[in-house]
């Protein structure tokens, strides 16, 4: 053999092929696409942004009411390292100008862009097949306004195992990243409105852009985001310090989940999670030393409640001594009534319920609820069996053979009966699912504990490995069978009530997170 003849073996990959790998790294998601799509619109002046997120076709289509984008440009639209965005003096103040997102997009679907630009008296469009491009023609219809539409088809339609994950992973958590990451943007960009659909139109999320000075934008996201009982009082606060503007929201009423807390920087979050560590540290140790009426009590303070009287048979007025680092001040609050009572019953059945073994009340359906799975959730089933046989539920997976994968929930405890519908006598499905696939994703994201019930643990510890499936059971309970308003109590019910309330682990929160008192005035 002559080796001087050989031909070198490492030679330089062909251009298409290492576009399609970078791509794969400037683009891992559906979701990823999504959002460089919004940034796209705003980087073009919009304000209106709707969006259709298809998780099954692998589609993403995003309709904005921005500049649009120019015949000429429409040419050079998606080829790598091409951006309007850089200018000689450097990038502009935008999302993106590297040339490299609807580049990668491009190189891995079929990317068609219609645009009528704000100059121009009618629309044009490209298509890019996984970077095969048309010419720039005439679409059919595009209406009379400026702005674009851009349609992303298979996405990841020829990377098979990148295509499984994404099909395999829960619905819920795609859409739980989406608003996670729309956040940032639509927090720092409180002029555009958002509004997300799926393929069959239903809405996902709809962010309205700024209509009242009641309620801030950012209160608006995050209740968009997480539902209206993440936040209910708050208080912002604002500083500039070296040159930096500083501006920020502190609710007063804790969220259940740290993914509320957000920390965003040039618009985009910060993810140092020391820093929100440090920063939750800082406040258990200081406090929240607010304005006067808004003042927060401690637990110890709520062994000088003293009664005056009911008051229109909903409240409880009373005196408290509120302590801080600089004395003691006698102030005049109110207690809900039924928020209190209904804090005190809920730690009454998690007390109980952590105390119980659930396993033993484990009772069998008359109609055992089938639920279709993915092959992620079928394996991480299939490994938590004793687990959820530990708080009385019991399922019976479908063998390999089935095509599609699919549980069979047999026995719950015996406090989830109650989610029997008495006309059909099953067991209720969006709650039978929350419980087996709500619970294996909450575990997964580490929102729950993975251990095993503890019978002589205190509720409070104990409680975070219940599914919350389960909890919100006990906290329906609770506030079914508390006081209600218009329930007249005697001077001995109230009294007894204060007490109860002040024995209580978290006495300031009802069991849905509503304040059960609220300060006045100092005395």
């Amino acid at each position: 053999m002559n080796i001087g003849h050989l031909e070198p073996s490492i030679k330089l990959l062909p251009d298409s092929l290492s576009l399609s790998i970078t791509s794969q790294v400037n683009v891992a998601s559906l979701c990823e696409c999504t959002i460089e799509l919004i940034r796209n619109s705003i980087d073009a002046n919009s304000t209106f942004i709707s969006v259709v997120f298809d998780i099954e076709q692998l589609s993403v289509r995003v309709t904005d009411n921005g500049n649009g984008v120019l015949p000429s440009d429409l040419e050079n639209i998606g080829l790598p390292y091409h951006s309007s965005k850089w200018t000689p003096s450097g990038p502009t103040q935008t999302f993106g100008f590297k040339g490299s997102a609807l580049a990668s997009i491009a190189s891995l679907s079929v990317l068609t862009v219609t645009s009528r630009h704000v100059t121009q008296a009618a629309a044009k469009s490209i298509r890019i097949s996984y970077n095969h491009r048309s010419k720039v023609y005439s679409p059919r219809d595009f209406g009379p306004n400026h702005g674009t539409l851009i349609v992303v088809s298979g996405l990841f339609s020829r990377l098979p195992v990148r295509k499984k994950h994404i099909h395999e992973t829960p619905v819920s958590l795609h859409l739980d990243a989406l608003k996670q990451a729309i956040l940032p943007i639509a927090i720092t960009k409180p002029h555009v409105t958002i509004s997300i659909h799926d393929s069959n139109n239903k809405s996902l999320l709809h962010i309205p852009s700024i209509t009242t000075n009641l309620i801030p934008r950012h209160i608006m996201t995050l209740r968009a985001i997480y539902g209206s009982y993440i936040i209910n009082r708050w208080q912002t606060v604002h500083t500039i310090v070296n040159g930096f503007d500083v501006k920020g929201t502190i609710a007063f009423d804790p969220a259940r989940t740290k993914l509320a807390q957000h920390i965003i920087v040039n618009s985009k979050r910060l993810e140092n999670f020391e820093i929100y560590k440090e920063l939750n540290d800082l406040f258990t140790v200081i406090g929240l030393d607010l304005t006067t009426l808004e003042k927060r009590f401690n637990r110890n303070d709520l062994a000088s409640l003293k009664l005056i009287s009911q008051v229109e048979t909903k409240f409880l007025l009373v005196t408290i001594n509120s302590t801080s680092a600089s004395g003691s001040q006698k102030c005049l609050a109110i207690i809900d009534q039924h928020a209190a009572d209904e804090r005190v019953k809920l730690e009454a059945l998690f007390t109980e319920t952590t105390a119980t073994a659930l396993a033993n009340s484990s009772t069998p359906l008359a109609h055992p609820v089938r639920i279709s799975l993915s092959d992620t959730d079928h394996h991480i089933l299939a490994e938590s069996v004793s687990l959820f046989r530990q708080f009385g539920i019991v399922y019976h997976l479908s063998s390999q053979k089935w095509k599609k994968p699919f549980v069979l929930l047999t026995h719950v405890p015996e406090i989830a009966m109650r989610k029997i519908i008495p006309t059909t006598e099953t067991l209720d499905t969006k709650f039978a699912h929350k419980l087996l696939i709500g619970h294996i994703n909450d575990v997964s994201k580490h929102r729950t504990s993975s251990a095993l019930p503890d019978l002589s643990l205190h509720w409070s510890v104990a409680i975070r490995s219940f599914p919350v499936a389960l909890i919100e059971l006990l906290q329906s309970k609770a506030c079914r069978s508390a006081i209600m308003f218009g329930d007249l109590l005697t001077l001995e019910q109230c009294k007894i009530l204060i007490s109860n309330l002040s024995n209580c682990m978290f006495p300031f929160q009802c069991a849905h997170g509503r304040p059960s008192m609220v300060p006045l005035i100092y005395i």
